[in-house]
């Protein structure tokens, strides 16, 4: 009698560890990062199957949104394959593959999953190589129905070297930003943050800190700390 195949533990997937701080309990939405954390949940519902990418300047949350659908898709559906990655974990396992020659373990492994999230896909720029196998990826996570999720540090009109096939599909995707905050957002992020801490600041702190620190969510999280 042939033994059925081990079960693949959903959580050996390629890519990085998600970090435990960054879930939707710890993320605030409001009116500066509504429209893709909207995108995210009707995905993560199964309302919609289209990609998603996400652009903002730097420091702005794109990594902790990404990371908290990954969190989210495995606490509502433990058996999935989910994998969260940087462009440049993509490029550097590729070109390790190629010098091995195991391109075919790389391609399944990336093609059978159920949720693949990649950030700052700019860095795909001018690599040919990688563009190909991407938008190979690309193409076999959208024709099985599976999510893809990805973001950017700028709108993907912009995004230059990307081959023109490559470039169509990232166009048609669903495109969400993550704008400036507003000093109520700051305030509101502040406190959200001290709520998770179960630390009580007095307003004046709050008012000082939301109004001096007003470009990076990240500046604002260093300034808080």
């Amino acid at each position: 009698v042939e033994e059925s195949a081990p079960k693949m533990d959903p959580r050996a997937m390629p890519g990085r560890p998600l970090q435990e701080k960054y879930t939707f309990e710890r993320y605030y939405v409001g009116l500066y990062n509504d429209i893709p954390y909207k995108y995210i949940m009707q995905m993560l519902s199964g309302e919609s199957k289209l990609p998603l990418i996400i652009y903002s300047s730097v420091g702005m949350g794109k990594t902790h949104l990404l990371q908290a659908a990954a969190h989210r898709m495995l606490k509502t559906n433990p058996d999935a394959k989910v994998a969260y990655l940087s462009s440049e974990d993509f490029t550097n396992e590729l070109v390790n593959c190629l010098n091995t020659k195991t391109m075919s373990s790389f391609r399944d492994q990336y093609r059978q999953l159920d949720m693949l999230l990649i950030d700052d896909i700019q860095f795909f720029e001018g690599k040919k190589v990688t563009q190909d196998e991407f938008f190979f990826t690309f193409n076999t996570i959208l024709e099985q129905g599976k999510l893809l999720i990805l973001s950017s540090d700028k709108h993907p009109r912009y995004l230059e070297n990307f081959q023109d096939r490559l470039h169509s599909r990232v166009k048609a995707a669903q495109i969400a930003s993550i704008q400036q905050t507003t000093y109520e957002d700051r305030v509101s992020i502040l406190q959200k943050w001290a709520d998770n801490r179960n630390t009580t600041l007095t307003a004046y702190v709050y008012d000082k800190v939301a109004s001096r620190i007003t470009e990076s969510i990240r500046e604002l999280q260093g300034a808080f700390t």
